[in-house]
């Protein structure tokens, strides 16, 4: 698997050669500063220990304000009658508390334009991803970090079908290396993806399904297999997910904008009940409603306000109180500062 992702990456790099013409240089560049009511997606289970002195969730707080910094330097340049673009993404986290959740993201993306249609392919890298602390068995019980190494690569077109409508479609994949204690959470995920856009005047109305195909390992010591020969948590999973937005333009420096998510995910893991009872027959419900308005103060820079509401709903007949367990909310508030050169 990881020959494979460097031969990828290879390839990846490859199309990103600017052919035989010069182009320009520019930028853009992020400032977000936001309110996260869950930084570890705690359950109600999990707060409770929290807030009655469970010391062992390595947090000082399970709320934070975390600042994102991302800087994207651009080259645009023509091969023929095609415009394309090479942009590189840095993206820095930072968490005012609790900075052992800190991270870095870094992101290659190259655009194709030809007449109506838009050709995309990204590829995002990062390091470390803190979840939480769960707790290992491996280690007797003991809670340790539940972190991961992301890969993600996306491919999609874009077409305008006519002057006010759109589609665009296409395929991410995510493949997570999991921190040794939890080896059997490693997996790769597929998601295929098709969105409308219908635009009239100053509305734009969108819709969009995606699902996503998850197959984790399910096993951590050589000699097992996913199956039942372990007796590992299977975390692999099936997921729809429908999209509904609605963005406005009311005035001419300023836009609104309004999604919500609908999540279903069933857990695919075929092991006994007694073995993998968090996971088997579990099904979990998500809805995530996301509003923002941007102000442009000029043709640079804008200024925008955002609100987050996500909340997850685990049900399970194997453990009737699975959604005290599994189940979590959030809500993110923040302001960003945005430059475009």
């Amino acid at each position: 698997m990881r020959e494979s992702k460097t031969v990828l990456i290879l390839i990846f790099l490859f199309t990103l050669l600017p052919g035989y013409t010069f182009g320009d240089f520019s930028y853009s560049a992020y400032v977000n500063v936001r309110y996260n009511s869950n930084i570890c997606l705690l359950s109600k289970e999990e707060k409770e220990d929290f807030l009655n002195g469970d010391t062992t969730f390595g947090i000082e707080t399970y709320d934070d304000m975390v600042t994102r910094v991302s800087i994207t330097p651009k080259y645009y340049y023509r091969v023929g009658d095609c415009k394309l673009s090479s942009r590189f993404t840095v993206r820095y986290r930072s968490f005012l508390i609790n900075n052992v959740k800190n991270d870095v993201l870094f992101s290659l993306e190259q655009r194709s334009y030809i007449k109506k249609l838009s050709i995309y392919l990204i590829y995002t890298y990062s390091p470390e991803v803190k979840v939480k602390k769960y707790h290992s068995y491996e280690l007797s019980g003991e809670r340790v970090w539940f972190s991961y190494a992301l890969n993600k690569f996306e491919a999609s077109v874009r077409y305008s079908i006519l002057e006010s409508f759109d589609i665009k479609a296409g395929c991410k994949s995510y493949i997570k290396y999991y921190n040794k204690q939890f080896l059997e959470y490693d997996c790769t995920e597929y998601v295929p993806f098709v969105r409308l856009t219908y635009s009239v005047r100053n509305v734009a109305f969108g819709a969009g399904y995606s699902f996503k195909l998850s197959d984790a390992r399910g096993y951590d010591t050589i000699g097992e297999t996913s199956g039942t020969s372990s007796d590992d948590p299977d975390n692999s999973f099936e997921e729809n997910q429908y999209m509904f937005s609605l963005d406005l333009t009311p005035l001419k420096k300023v836009c609104i904008s309004a999604d919500y998510k609908y999540f279903e995910r069933f857990y695919t893991s075929d092991k006994h009940p007694s073995v993998d009872p968090l996971h088997r027959f579990r099904k979990n419900e998500a809805h995530r409603i996301d509003a923002g308005i941007t102000y442009h103060i000029s043709g640079r820079i804008s200024l925008s306000l955002d609100y987050t509401y996500y909340r997850t709903i685990a049900n399970s007949p194997v453990i009737s109180e699975m959604d005290d367990k599994k189940g979590y909310n959030y809500q993110r508030f923040g302001i960003r500062t945005s430059l475009v050169r």
